[in-house]
């Protein structure tokens, strides 16, 4: 461009390429100027400019320090533990892991070591699996069996206990990734009669989060989206997650055998305890040693169990504990700071059938529970239960979700299992047959007991 005294001294007027920003003719020319009146009054005008000019600076800094102390103090509302990052994965999925019911299920899985405090050469620790169930309230949480942490050789539960996330490939002499990798848990609690036990590691807060939190944001590990064993027929198809002979996270499919039988586990391995009765999922999936504590589920990936134990002399004979055991139970233990709590409403129930005809006259016998015996002196006693009483609904206000839940009885253990989700002082409501009549009775429950 010009310069700008050529360009004033010339009477002609001159174009301006359009590629060049153009020259305020007005702006530019007010000094030049001469009248003294003029020259005084643009003094003023250039003094009261740069008075407001200083002015809105100044006011400017202090708006500024104001709103970062307002941002400052707003801050330390936010929760002080991270949020679950169950919904912020699942929105990456795609970007990191393909789009199956296995994937989704793959990234709750996790290995479990529980060591040996006196290893020998053949035996450092104890080799399991288990599966992620929370990630709130600043802590992750996962299931396992309970024979997983406990140690037969020591009688007792593992005093450490490690965790590898489901994305850890075991590296070839490195042991610097293997030490910073591990996630070392807090054992909650368990309970040896339902072979369930809880662990933890802490997510620490927004501002300080622990090493074992960035390994898991990092991991895209996510909680199990939980199921309805109840809902699983025979022939359905189902996939067990686990660690066998712990070599790592590994997948196995098979359809289930019997959706309800009862097996004779010996938890504790160490004839300290006798053998303990669970109610269990049969699979044809494999299942091999340090399969235990991993996640069994259905062909949706939603969670239906924990893996426990296999049929040694047969292959593809594997049993899980049904989740509505699995969760409930770990959901007791982690609100009673590590003991199973159940109360009792003081009945024996027993199994027995009845026939149905339709109107067509096909005959189908189902099941229903009778009350057997009634214990004196008990919350059943006090709500007029009898014996001969055919149970047919139990209504109650589930304290794990806060909700009204409504379950119709034909199998004793729909009984029991309600039973994890409730505590002294709640209010049930059973529906009973009485010789024909329909009767409803309000049970208050009692203290709560122990279960070990």
């Amino acid at each position: 461009m010009e310069n700008l005294n050529d360009f004033q001294e010339k009477p002609e007027k001159k174009k301006i390429p359009y590629d060049q920003e153009p020259i305020i003719r007005g702006t530019r020319r007010v000094p030049s100027v001469s009248s003294a009146g003029q020259k005084n009054s643009s003094k003023l005008v250039n003094v009261l400019v740069s008075v407001l000019c200083i002015v809105t600076i100044v006011f400017g800094v202090l708006i500024g320090v104001l709103f970062k102390r307002t941002g400052d103090k707003g801050s330390t509302l936010s929760p002080n533990y991270p949020e679950s990052t169950y919904k912020k994965n699942e929105l990456v999925a795609e970007e990191s892991i393909s789009d199956t019911a296995t994937a989704y299920a793959m990234r709750s899985a996790v290995t479990v070591q529980a060591m040996i405090s006196a290893p020998n050469p053949d035996l450092k620790h104890n080799a399991g699996s288990g599966v992620i169930i929370d990630d709130t309230n600043g802590y992750v949480t996962i299931v396992t069996n309970y024979h997983v942490c406990y140690l037969a050789s020591e009688g007792k539960v593992s005093s450490e206990i490690y965790v590898f996330l489901y994305d850890y490939v075991n590296p070839e002499n490195n042991s610097d990734i293997y030490y910073a990798s591990r996630i070392l848990c807090e054992y909650v609690g368990g309970s040896y009669n339902n072979d369930i036990a809880v662990l933890r590691f802490s997510r620490g807060t927004t501002y300080a989060p622990t090493a074992a939190e960035k390994l898991y944001l990092e991991s895209k590990a996510q909680p199990v989206t939980i199921g309805d064993s109840n809902n699983l027929s025979f022939g359905d198809n189902v996939f067990a997650i686990g660690n066998p002979a712990g070599l790592g996270i590994n997948v196995t499919t098979g359809v289930v055998s019997k959706p309800y039988t009862l097996v004779n586990v010996d938890v504790r391995s160490d004839g300290s305890s006798p053998y303990e009765v669970l109610r269990c999922i049969q699979v044809d999936a494999a299942i091999n040693k340090g399969n235990s504590g991993g996640g069994l589920f259905d062909a949706n990936g939603h969670w239906m169990g924990i893996v426990n134990a296999k049929q040694e002399e047969l292959e593809n004979f594997g049993f899980a504990i049904p989740v509505n055991v699995a969760y409930g139970v770990a959901w007791n233990i982690v609100q009673n700071s590590g003991s199973l709590k159940i109360c009792t409403i003081g009945v024996d129930l027993e199994n027995d059938t009845y026939i149905e005809e339709d109107d067509k006259g096909a005959i189908e016998y189902k099941n229903k529970v009778i009350v057997d015996a009634v214990s004196i002196l008990t919350p059943a006693a006090y709500a007029g239960i009898k014996a001969g009483d055919w149970i047919l609904q139990v209504t109650y206000t589930n304290r794990a979700t806060g909700k009204s839940v409504t379950i119709d009885i034909d199998k004793p253990y729909e009984v029991h299992e309600q039973m994890y989700y409730v505590a002294s002082g709640d209010k049930i409501t059973i529906v009973v047959d009485r010789s024909g009549t329909r009767k409803t009775l309000e049970v208050t429950l009692g203290s709560a007991n122990v279960v070990y």
